[in-house]
């Protein structure tokens, strides 16, 4: 038959519309060549035509669309998708092509289709098409409509960080707060994908700092997580609060030092991040996660700005930081029901948790004995059986005390690790604290009245010996 498939896999009618032979056309169809009659790929004479082309310019594309144009006047299907559910529009857009859109558009084409991936509007965005995306929304398309796996423009601006169709998506009402129905929202996917420019733009149009996603993900704790040390900086210059624990107990600074984020650690800090603040689901602060996780760089960093290797997080400061956590989800909770989350600003809650000095008043309330030696990046790295890691502890200001005041402690603890390597670091550093006491004893009675002749007589000797 006239629409018999070659061994190409063509039927004739599409290889001549794809040759642009405008009189073979006609008389194919003259003859009632099928207009819609597929291919072995499945597709019509019309998307095969599309399909070659890729993004065509000036005459390129007039002889593309005055072939479409002739198909479409001899009833091809406008709406027809290949296997892939990919259209004619939907191609026109993805390539760039105004004046393909256009004419489809004028033919009936569905400006509301949606793929897993797309709609018509956000192809267009993804090409930064400004000109498509004016046709498309000439036509009526959805600023806000969503593709079938929950994105729409704005956040498919987001995630590609094109700032510039971003501003337009917004410029022409996209809503910069739409959660999608995969709980997402145009900022929460520019701090996952670390485009950070993106976020700026959001944050200079309103978009809220406190939005969680289903996981109850900040941006704060979405970026940390990527580590995206841009994005950080980004939305601390806009007042996130740095230390908002998640739902799950976490700051930022520990889910940065969880997922190994060097950079974005060392940018916290240098924002203010508290890092001593004791986390109820981890019971350490962040310095003791990273030893925990035997993280050498971030150990440094942390006692660089001044996290004390020594603190000892005991039960009670858990259990009030799980109290004091609870409470403030109650709070938040009640502000969110009285309070439209549209209109609310950068100001994040106060954060959960405590601080290293928790109050001693909550803890004895809970009833907790704080007795004993508590969890410190020092028992921790003995533990652990870190031994670079406890050498550059115990080199800290400040740690010979503690050595001194849990020596029996902490040298049951290194036997019980059974590690000889950490046992001689402890008595090393102990040893060091006698060497020095002994020294200071030394200077002591030498510097006594009483021993004023003596010290006369030990230098008078060293000089009459020649120094």
């Amino acid at each position: 038959t006239i629409d018999f498939v070659t061994r190409r896999g063509a039927t004739a009618l599409s290889e001549a519309a794809k040759g642009y032979q405008d009189e073979v056309v006609d008389m194919l169809l003259d003859l009632g060549a099928g207009v819609n009659a597929r291919n072995d790929l499945g597709e019509t004479p019309l998307v095969s035509v599309m399909q070659q082309g890729g993004t065509l310019r000036g005459k390129e594309e007039e002889r593309l669309v005055a072939m479409l144009e002739k198909l479409l006047l001899a009833g091809a299907e406008v709406n027809f998708t290949t296997a892939y559910g990919v259209s004619p529009l939907m191609l026109a857009c993805f390539n760039d092509m105004p004046g393909t859109a256009d004419l489809l558009i004028r033919h009936g084409a569905n400006i509301s289709e949606t793929t897993f991936k797309a709609t018509p509007l956000m192809a267009a965005i993804e090409a930064s098409s400004i000109e498509v995306a004016e046709i498309l929304l000439a036509a009526g398309a959805d600023i806000n409509g969503e593709s079938k796996g929950g994105q729409t423009a704005l956040t498919r601006a987001c995630c590609d960080g094109n700032v510039e169709m971003a501003r337009f998506a917004i410029d022409h009402g996209a809503d910069i707060n739409h959660q999608t129905k995969h709980f997402q929202n145009p900022l929460l996917l520019a701090c996952h994908h670390n485009t950070s420019e993106v976020v700026r733009l959001l944050l200079q149009r309103g978009a809220n700092l406190r939005s969680e996603n289903a996981m109850n993900l900040t941006p704060l704790v979405t970026a940390a997580r990527q580590g995206g040390v841009e994005t950080v900086n980004v939305l601390v210059e806009f007042g996130v609060d740095k230390n908002a624990m998640t739902r799950s107990g976490l700051t930022p600074l520990m889910e940065a030092t969880q997922f190994g984020r060097v950079g974005v650690v060392e940018a916290l800090l240098r924002a203010g991040a508290d890092h001593s603040i004791v986390s109820p689901m981890l019971g350490t602060t962040a310095l003791i996660q990273a030893v925990q996780l035997g993280n050498v760089e971030a150990v440094h960093l942390f006692v660089r700005f001044g996290a004390s290797v020594t603190f000892e997080v005991t039960p009670a400061q858990v259990m009030a930081a799980a109290k004091r956590m609870a409470a403030q989800k109650k709070e938040a909770e009640a502000a969110a029901s009285s309070v439209d989350e549209s209109k609310s600003t950068a100001t994040a809650p106060s954060r959960a948790g405590t601080k290293a000095d928790a109050d001693d008043d909550d803890m004895a309330a809970l009833g907790l004995d704080d007795g004993g030696l508590g969890d410190s990046a020092i028992t921790t790295a003995i533990e652990t059986a870190n031994a670079e890691l406890l050498r550059f502890l115990l080199n800290a200001n400040g740690v010979l005390g503690y050595l001194v005041d849990h020596r029996a402690e902490l040298l049951r603890l290194a036997a019980s690790v059974g590690d000889s390597a950490i046992t001689d670091l402890i008595e090393s550093g102990l040893m060091a604290w006698d060497r020095e006491q002994a020294a200071l004893a030394v200077h002591r009675i030498m510097m006594a009245p009483v021993h004023d002749e003596l010290l006369a007589q030990v230098l008078r000797r060293g000089a009459d010996d020649g120094g």
